[in-house]
């Protein structure tokens, strides 16, 4: 399957985003490099979306519109 990079924009709360700092800090201090927190966002949001069957979602109709137009 032939894959391409989206720059979106997303919400996560910051206690989210500080636990992703710190545990990219500790991975890259355990490896001997340097953390890149934006890449390991990244990284594991793209292996979220694959593992949770994002494929799927996008296919179904219903799942479209923005969340108070579904309610």
């Amino acid at each position: 399957m032939t894959s391409v990079t989206v720059h979106a924009r997303i919400q996560v709360s910051a206690e989210t985003l500080a636990s992703v700092v710190r545990n990219a800090k500790k991975a890259a201090k355990e490896r001997g490099g340097k953390a890149d927190p934006a890449e390991t966002l990244n990284d594991m949001i793209t292996r979220f979306l694959d593992v949770k069957g994002f494929e799927a979602f996008v296919e179904e109709a219903d799942n479209y519109g923005t969340e108070t137009e579904r309610s």
